[in-house]
């Protein structure tokens, strides 16, 4: 058996192995894709959710007319997205993305 490589701090803020070019490349993809929707939607990358008493961080978060401070910054937002998008990395168990699915609709993702 292989030794198993420790969790970077990525890994480690955000529950999920880090991305590579493929995720990348199709988080983008997806980013233009939803973009198209108009001003009343917002797309948003590797925002971190404070939801319940977990935080997690899915790949996108949409949003419909978020209101937006520009003079403060938020690190965690505690408003449930319209959507959260996880892309899957070969890593990843499929049971992981069931769970994570299931907690973000039990407090208010749609």
């Amino acid at each position: 058996m292989e030794p198993r490589t420790p969790l970077s701090d990525y890994e480690r803020e955000r529950g999920k192995p880090r991305p590579g070019l493929l995720h990348s490349l199709t988080q983008t993809n997806l980013i233009g894709q939803l973009a198209g929707y108009g001003p009343h939607f917002q797309v948003l990358s590797e925002l971190t959710l404070r939801l319940g008493d977990r935080d997690l961080t899915p790949d996108l978060s949409v949003y419909r007319d978020l209101e937006v401070d520009f003079t403060q910054d938020e690190t965690r937002m505690t408003e449930p997205p319209l959507l959260a998008i996880e892309i899957s990395s070969p890593t990843q168990g499929i049971q992981d993305l069931v769970d994570k699915a299931r907690f973000l609709m039990e407090h208010g993702v749609e």
